[in-house]
């Protein structure tokens, strides 16, 4: 769980578990993540808090808006993340959430 920003090479060579990447600590307005999101991902999820996925994402990663499932299966992190760091689960959900996973008819 990351509260602000990750650089470049998240999630590279991914081979499961789950990242995910809030951005409410991002007071010089960084981009959520940097470049080469998900390179060589080949197993797991991440999901990534902004309003438009990252322009450079690979032919194998598959990538959709989080829909009520996804953040059902998230909730019990951002739950724990809330309590440890007093931040408030409604603003954090009142934004989009994106799912990335491998594409499994692309893959490396």
């Amino acid at each position: 769980m990351v509260g602000g920003c990750a650089g470049s090479f998240l999630g590279e060579y991914q081979a499961g578990g789950v990242i995910v990447v809030l951005g409410i600590h991002n007071p010089y307005h960084y981009p959520l993540v940097g470049r080469f999101c998900g390179t060589g991902m080949h197993g797991g999820k991440m999901f990534l808090r902004m309003d438009e996925l990252p322009f450079d994402l690979p032919p194998q990663v598959c990538s959709k808006k989080a829909d009520e499932q996804d953040l059902k299966e998230v909730g019990p992190l951002l739950e724990e993340y809330c309590k440890l760091f007093k931040a408030d689960l409604e603003k954090i959900l009142d934004a989009n959430f994106y799912v990335l996973m491998p594409n499994t008819a692309n893959p490396y």
